[in-house]
């Protein structure tokens, strides 16, 4: 075996700092290149990452999109109920209210009158019935002023009628519906 030795001090001796240099020039060159590799693989394994995150929200992002297009759905049908609301208040608040003005007239009619006929038409009102004493004609005309749903009611014509022994008189009122009342 043939072995060089240096007996020069060690400061004199060039080939032992070279090689001691080109050790650590290779050392660095290994760890650069291990640096780079280390880098290079997490780069891409955070490129992985990031492509596993966005399909995920695309995922998430597929279900959500039907549900927005029912929630978009839902506030159009919602939209159209209030104005069907809307609409169903306005009918509702220009429609007479028939039967509370029949029985608030009904508990204003005198003993022994009978209506016999009630007509409405463009806001004028006729009303048509028989008594037996001419005298609560006028008592009721008064009463139904009295009403919030009539206004300018005034005698129209009266008249005798005979059924058998009896004599009763026929009468007929007009006047104006009021505008709150319908």
């Amino acid at each position: 075996m043939k072995k060089n030795i240096n007996l020069l001090p060690v400061e004199l001796q060039k080939k032992a700092s070279v090689k001691t240099q080109r050790n650590l020039l290779m050392m660095l060159a290994g760890l650069i290149a291990c640096t780079v590799l280390i880098v290079f693989t997490g780069f891409f394994a955070w490129i992985k990452i990031c492509e596993y995150r966005l399909a995920h929200l695309d995922q998430s992002i597929a279900t959500i999109m039907p549900k927005d297009a029912l929630e978009k759905s839902y506030q159009q049908e919602n939209l159209q109920m209030e104005k069907d609301l809307q609409n169903l208040e306005q009918i509702q608040e220009g429609r007479i209210d028939w039967t509370t003005i029949l029985q608030d007239m009904n508990n204003h009619l005198p003993r022994d009158m009978w209506i016999t006929g009630f007509s409405s038409q463009g806001g004028k009102v006729s009303i048509t019935g028989l008594t037996a004493d001419v005298s609560e004609i006028g008592v009721f005309i008064y009463e139904l002023n009295q009403l919030a749903y009539f206004s300018d009611l005034s005698l129209g014509k009266t008249g005798e009628v005979t059924a058998g022994n009896l004599t009763l008189n026929e009468f007929s009122i007009v006047g104006t519906l009021v505008k709150g009342s319908e």
